[in-house]
């Protein structure tokens, strides 16, 4: 990729300012040596963590990092720019950066080979800073009347745990309900069939909680019931239901949707409340251990359509999320074991001491002890984080690190007409895709064996005869890619808490991993 000469230390149209987000790229070109390019590029890919080794062919003298910064790797996915300004002694070595500044991200050369060897990396970005302060002095020309000006929109994600949300006592849901020119906030309540089943008392308590709390929560309507599970995703007549009920009660901007249940009913109420009226605040209440450490905390709302999983949908923060302990205490076993797919997932990309943790904890979280309830919160913590200061909430870059396994997953669930709970399929991929990452990308043998261990462990270890359909498989590759858009990007681990995106897939060593899967699980059974 080239960038004119003339953008070097001139960003057009974008404001910089402490909470800037920006994020570093290496340029292979001109670079200082041979070996300083190889590093470079393994640097790049993931393969070592060094530019320089120190070597005597150039005037680079000692050994240096580039990564192992603080939410970088190679500066990727990105920080503030306070961030990196507070770095001590970042250097560069002698080869030209993208500097990629602001979001969406605008790219800026940076030449290395210019300047003296050393120099630091925040003195650098000061100077820039110096020449970059004031819009006025990168518009366009005034015969020009293309005009490109950043914004950023600051949102909260209020994220919130019970352990009895309707008691009398609990103050949680008032607290996020605001009131607006001193009216009380209008709210409609949906809830999942299978919750309303399997808590018959739950309409009343929430009837009886809001009538204790009248001065400060409206109720409209009756407490409205949907379909569970991705039936209630793949309708869009239940979508216009909805909207139909929102316009009946004339719910508006400043009212509250609240949507009670699994990932699948959070995602189609969430979607519905994001259309009406361009946003409706929308609080989750999810009620299974795959939602409260995932999809309830995220901010995408969908619903399914052409067999396609969530083919239509929205971004949309939530206006708040609360995980309520008492709510998860009617899931089935499996419904219960599901969510900790997730928890597994994210332990792999962000950290390993937390997979240890869920290692060691898997008896304790399959008998539903107190440690289940810690890696829940930790899951939907790391999941926080990401959405929060990964740099990309609304997945406008090519990556999407948070579905590590999810390009087989998403596949397995309509290739098996949803028969696979979410949960299961992620495992699945979860399981497939550490193997493929051993094959392929390095990961140590007896790390991916670790990982299935833990999924044995936790009963989501499993194989399933849509997995081994590679043909039509395959296909969901595709429809990853086109979900996104750009080139195919999938994220691999080359450790445990380091993946890396990869942008093919050999299908001769997926098939491999797929065996060496359904191997594992008919050896354990």
């Amino acid at each position: 990729m080239r960038i004119p000469a003339e953008q070097n230390f001139a960003l057009a149209g974008c404001v910089l300012n402490p909470e800037t987000w920006v994020t570093l790229r290496v340029l292979f070109e001109p670079m200082a040596c041979s070996r300083v390019s190889n590093h470079a590029q393994s640097l790049a890919s993931g393969r070592t963590k060094y530019a320089c080794t120190g070597c005597s062919d150039c005037t680079v003298d000692t050994p240096y990092r580039t990564g192992d910064l603080p939410g970088f790797g190679l500066f990727e996915p990105g920080s503030k720019l306070s961030n990196l300004l507070a770095l001590p002694v970042v250097r560069w070595f002698p080869a030209n950066f993208l500097l990629m500044l602001g979001y969406p991200p605008h790219p800026v050369l940076v030449r290395g080979g210019s300047r003296p060897n050393f120099q630091p990396l925040a003195s650098e970005i000061r100077k820039f800073l110096m020449t970059a302060q004031d819009l006025s002095r990168h518009q366009p020309a005034a015969s020009d009347n293309n005009v490109t000006v950043p914004f950023v929109v600051k949102f909260q994600h209020r994220l919130r745990f019970t352990r009895d949300l309707f008691a009398a006592d609990s103050e949680t849901l008032l607290e996020l309900l605001e009131t607006s020119e001193g009216r009380v906030p209008r709210v409609q309540f949906w809830m999942d069939e299978h919750v309303a089943n399997a808590n018959p008392e739950l309409k009343h308590r929430i009837r009886s909680f809001c009538q204790q709390h009248s001065e400060k929560v409206r109720v409209t309507g009756n407490i409205q019931i949907l379909p569970g599970g991705e039936d209630v995703k793949n309708d869009i007549h239940i979508v216009e239901r909805m909207l139909k009920c929102f316009n009946h009660a004339d719910l508006d901007r400043r009212s509250y949707v609240v949507a009670i249940g699994g990932g699948a009913v959070l995602d189609a109420v969430g979607f519905a409340a994001a259309i009406a009226h361009r946003g409706i605040r929308l609080i989750r209440i999810p009620t299974t251990t795959l939602a409260q450490g995932d999809s309830g905390i995220g901010v995408k709302n969908s619903i399914n359509l052409f067999q396609k999983k969530n083919w239509v949908g929205t971004f949309a923060v939530p206006w708040g999320v609360i995980n309520d302990r008492k709510l998860t205490e009617t899931l089935s076993d499996r419904d219960f074991r599901c969510g900790f797919s997730e928890a597994v997932k994210v332990s792999l990309l962000k950290d390993a001491d937390f997979f240890r943790r869920i290692h060691e904890s898997a008896a304790d979280i399959c008998d539903r002890n107190e440690p289940a309830w810690s890696v829940i919160a930790e899951s939907a913590k790391w999941h926080l984080k990401h959405i929060t200061e990964g740099g990309d909430p609304f997945e406008m870059l090519e990556a999407r690190p948070l579905d590590y396994g999810h390009w087989s997953a998403h596949k397995l669930e309509t290739m098996t007409d949803f028969g696979l709970r979410h949960g299961e399929a992620v495992a699945i991929g979860v399981a497939v895709d550490t193997v493929y990452s051993s094959l392929a990308h390095g990961l140590p043998a007896d790390d991916a064996e670790r990982v299935l261990d833990c999924l044995d462990r936790l009963g989501l270890l499993m194989d399933h005869p849509a997995l081994h359909d590679t043909e039509t498989l395959f296909g969901g590759l595709e429809e990853f890619r086109q979900h996104l858009g750009g080139r195919l990007t999938i994220t691999m681990l080359k450790q445990i808490g380091s993946p890396i995106n990869v942008h093919s897939i050999d299908h001769t060593l997926m098939r491999e991993a797929i065996s060496h899967v359904a191997d594992r699980v008919t050896s354990t059974a």
